[in-house]
């Protein structure tokens, strides 16, 4: 397993960070209700562990980061198994 998710897993974490950043604008625009929930995770986040910022844009790239990392690890699991 580690031989096979040696490229994977970094090129996963460079797409969301990539994707989150480009897209984070359009998940305020089309579900205003998860950027509010992220920022309000952000906010929690920022209180009790550790400082980040909590802005709009962080919490819509935190969404897009979320959901492409969570699709790329499936299809991985998927196809490795």
């Amino acid at each position: 397993m580690p031989t096979k998710a040696t490229g994977s897993h970094p090129i996963s974490a460079l797409t969301a960070l990539v994707a989150g950043s480009i897209l984070s604008k359009y998940v305020w625009e089309l579900l205003p209700p998860v950027g509010t929930a992220s920022q309000a995770a952000l906010t929690i986040i920022n209180s009790n562990v550790i400082t980040v910022p909590t802005n709009s844009e962080a919490a819509g790239a935190l969404v897009i980061f979320l959901i492409v990392t969570v699709i790329w690890e499936v299809a991985h699991y998927v196809r490795v198994k």
